[in-house]
């Protein structure tokens, strides 16, 4: 009776130590972003919550058919980028849930609460971070389109600072006194996020497009001033 006892206080103590790791097994993280409507802007609070379940990713919080697009292009960016996750449950909430999300300006945001969500990074470095940019197949980040509103609502919600594309890194420095880093990929983000020092003062290269060096002399050396509108109508057919 008494091996019997032992035996059943043995399995107890492991189904309590069970359940108290399956209980504490949740993991959460949240990041700052922000979404446009015409001429508005509002904050989004990007969340991520890692539990045990059948392993899935979902995403609530009203986000449009291409914000859901992101959980796709994220999920195959980090693997492609070396970044392997147990089979877990991944829900992504966008609060808040009254308003619909859309553009591909969630992925970056997306990304690093996911990371942060598996203690990939520490939840703590992308407190209080103002995220957003496009996220590549191959973990490539591209720019967006609206980065001067986002980067001032982060400036009016008193952020660290902002992580955007490389792309739009112009753009967003005409915020005199907010910080920008710019990023080119996903290793970029992760080391900027752990680090963000070196990429606050990265410089910006300028680069000319060829259309200005080439394209708009040639049109204009081909008509005369008085042929005004063919002039302009090249040109913007030229620009599209």
């Amino acid at each position: 009776m008494r091996k019997q006892f032992r035996k059943m206080s043995k399995r107890r103590k492991k189904v309590r130590g069970l359940f108290r790791a399956q209980k504490g097994s949740n993991m959460f993280a949240s990041v700052l972003s922000a979404a446009i409507f015409g001429v508005e802007v509002c904050p989004v609070q990007v969340e991520a919550d890692v539990s045990n379940g059948l392993p899935s990713f979902i995403m609530v919080g009203f986000p449009s058919a291409q914000v859901k697009e992101a959980q796709e292009r994220v999920r195959t960016a980090l693997k492609n980028n070396g970044y392997q996750f147990p089979p877990k449950r991944i829900t992504v909430n966008f609060a808040p849930a009254d308003m619909k999300k859309e553009g591909a300006g969630f992925d970056v945001p997306v990304a690093a609460a996911v990371l942060a969500a598996f203690e990939m990074i520490s939840p703590q470095v992308v407190s209080r971070v103002m995220m957003a940019g496009e996220i590549g197949l191959d973990g490539e980040i591209h720019g967006i389109s609206g980065i001067l509103p986002i980067v001032l609502c982060a400036r009016s919600l008193g952020s660290r600072f902002c992580v955007v594309p490389y792309e739009n890194l112009k753009e967003g420095r005409l915020i005199r006194d907010v910080p920008v880093a710019g990023v080119k990929n996903l290793r970029e983000l992760v080391e900027c996020l752990k680090n963000p020092e070196p990429y606050l003062k990265r410089e910006i290269q300028e680069e000319i497009p060829s259309i200005i060096n080439t394209d708009i002399y040639s049109i204009a050396s081909n008509y005369q001033p008085n042929n005004y509108f063919s002039f302009s109508t090249a040109l913007i057919a030229s620009c599209s």
